[in-house]
């Protein structure tokens, strides 16, 4: 069956007559775009869209129609969209960083500070990569409330490679020193490790640089 044969539906927020792309979503939602914007806001789409030898349009991407508006209206709304839901930002980033989506990037960082009180570390693992230490501060500053801190800071418990790994290895070294340079002489009971070291995590925040 050809994309003619199928009866695909229309985003209406995306839908004029007279544009120039069409993106079509895994649900075979259209999104008709002018090329302006996605060679603007993608490297990759720029390169394919300037091919002569590859079909300019229709282009299929493999995502949900929901992502694939929003990863749109990141790249062309003038106030760059508000993300709630944790798992979807990260699709939209994932999108982002598949199609060299520069912009698009750099917007999803600010909004990522809006999970900042929910998942201080996956923001922080994050900034690690971004290379923003004002956002890695502001993620160890707020590390009292993420369960997964008795996994990061015990003694008596290697840290989970699933976490280390997630971050880069300056940042973690980094993170590392300035826990053991704030620790508190007072520990507290974790069903995790059996006890855990309370933590000045505002101080540690402020102190936290990635090690060289």
């Amino acid at each position: 069956m050809t994309i003619d044969d199928k009866q695909l539906k229309m985003d209406p927020s995306y839908d004029r007559s007279d544009a120039d792309v069409t993106l079509i979503s895994s649900e075979d939602v259209q999104f008709r775009v002018d090329s302006f914007y996605l060679k603007a806001a993608s490297t990759v789409l720029r390169d394919m869209l300037g091919n002569k030898d590859l079909q300019s349009s229709p282009i299929h991407i493999d995502a949900p129609a929901e992502d694939v508006k929003q990863l749109l209206d990141f790249m062309t709304a003038p106030i760059a969209p508000t993300i709630t839901d944790w798992k979807q930002f990260q699709r939209i980033l994932e999108l982002a960083n598949k199609f060299d989506c520069g912009g698009v990037i750099d917007r999803l960082r600010l909004r990522s500070r809006g999970f900042l009180l929910e998942r201080p570390w996956s923001i922080f693992c994050l900034a690690s990569h971004w290379n923003d230490m004002s956002l890695a501060r502001s993620s160890i500053e707020r590390m009292a409330v993420d369960e997964n801190v008795a996994k990061l800071t015990s003694k008596k418990v290697p840290m989970p490679l699933s976490l280390a790994s997630n971050c880069s290895f300056p940042y973690l070294l980094g993170f590392l020193s300035s826990v053991r340079v704030n620790e508190l002489n007072c520990y507290v009971n974790d069903p995790y490790s059996g006890s855990t070291a309370l933590i000045d995590w505002r101080k540690t925040g402020m102190d936290f640089t990635p090690a060289s």
